[in-house]
């Protein structure tokens, strides 16, 4: 047994997601503003996020048995060269494609990454922990969508996208120096080889079919994930031109939704402990469907703020349920190659938002497509309640622990 150091892992946790969220929140804005298509912007979102759906179940079937210090570490270096490849490439490859290709290729890291995490604290702190831990890992990429956007704000007007480039690179610098001090224990089982990706898969698969609330588990994610998707990749051609606003009320609207998601993230392990995790999401999905009917309809900026930032602390809230209840169901030694089937089944609805945005974007109102995505949710939702309650026969609409 290592000496495992949760609040070591969190630093690198914290400099990573901060790298993300300057990322995720520049790409598309200096897209924007340099295409001022939203069909592009939106497009790259979508080239970003399906390799990420793709490369899940491989992932997943890797990390199980491996060192993960030095997944931690390998992942940090790739991302690290990643960024400098695309420094250099900018002038020749133009903003679209380089960023596009960057982030096609952080995705895959992201992926490994948040498998990784997964399969650290089953492996590394006693089941009554869960809840505590992921409310952590969720508070810290929410407090990351506080400091992310502000900080963009200020490097992208100041430096450009290639400011926003170096600082990620020099996040990422500091996270391997703290990465080379972590103690981690991990899976006893051996680790997992590519060619063995079948094999995996399949003992995944009958992992889940022996346990199905984990598939509806998914299928709740995948509903909450429409009209994410849609939000995340529409939002800037709606606050630029729609509102017809700068582009630094895109970093206003992002971080109040963090400072929302930090004060709900605060709450979250007092209510679990009380109440119990279920109550967390039943009512984050509640609030995450209302999020985006007040987004549809929303007539002008600060209206469509207080949906977006309902949307993102909630959306925050249901992902600390759902971890928890995947850490508690799926056994320690598996939990990574199944995390690897059920991120893709998660994700894939983020993509197709994105591929829905592009579509539409230019022949509907913006704002209309949000009400689409809204209206699909909400009909999925009571369809997958009903299942839960009637077909799978649960005492609740909600599977619990």
């Amino acid at each position: 047994m290592t000496n495992f150091s949760f609040r070591s892992l969190m630093i690198t946790r914290s400099l990573g997601a901060l790298c993300d969220q300057l990322l995720m929140f520049a790409v598309p804005l200096a897209i924007l503003m340099v295409t001022n298509s939203a069909s592009l912007s939106a497009l790259s979102f979508v080239i970003e996020w399906i390799p990420r759906v793709i490369f899940f179940p491989i992932a997943g079937s890797l990390i199980d048995g491996r060192d993960l210090r030095k997944v931690f570490l390998l992942l940090d270096l790739t991302r690290i060269g990643m960024l400098i490849l695309a420094f250099i490439a900018l002038p020749f490859l133009g903003i679209f494609w380089t960023l596009s290709i960057l982030m096609a290729f952080m995705s895959l890291c992201y992926v490994v990454n948040f498998v990784s995490i997964e399969a650290v604290i089953p492996n590394n702190l006693p089941p009554e922990d869960y809840s505590k831990a992921h409310s952590w890992v969720q508070a810290i990429e929410q407090i990351s969508q506080v400091v992310g956007p502000a900080l963009a704000v200020i490097i992208y007007y100041a430096l450009g996208i290639k400011g926003i480039i170096f600082t990620s690179a020099v996040l990422l610098i500091i996270s391997s120096l703290n990465v080379t001090r972590l103690n981690i224990n991990y899976s006893a089982d051996g680790a997992g080889k590519l060619k063995d990706t079948v094999k995996s898969n399949k003992l995944a698969f009958g992992i889940l079919i022996k346990e199905p609330q984990i598939l509806y588990l998914c299928g709740l994610t995948w509903v909450v994930n429409i009209v994410f998707g849609v939000a995340l990749s529409i939002t800037p051609a709606i606050i630029t031109q729609t509102f017809s606003l700068p582009s630094s009320r895109l970093g206003l609207v992002q971080t109040v939704g963090a400072i929302l998601s930090v004060l709900c993230f605060y709450l979250i392990p007092k209510i679990s402990l009380k109440y119990g995790v279920t109550l967390i999401g039943q009512s984050s999905l509640a609030i995450i469907l209302i999020s985006g009917l007040i987004l549809s309809l929303a007539p002008e900026y600060w209206s469509y703020a207080v949906g977006y930032a309902l949307l993102v602390a909630f959306d925050g809230g249901f992902s600390v349920y759902v971890r928890t209840m995947r850490s508690t169901l799926i056994p320690a030694e598996h939990l990574a190659k199944v995390m690897g089937i059920v991120g893709m089944i998660n994700l894939f609805s983020i993509p197709l938002g994105g591929a829905f945005v592009s579509t539409l974007a230019g022949t509907v109102p913006l704002q209309s497509i949000i009400l689409y995505s809204f209206i699909a949710s909400l009909v999925l939702s009571v369809l997958l309640l009903l299942i839960g309650r009637f077909v799978f026969k649960y005492p609740s609409y909600f599977p619990s622990i």
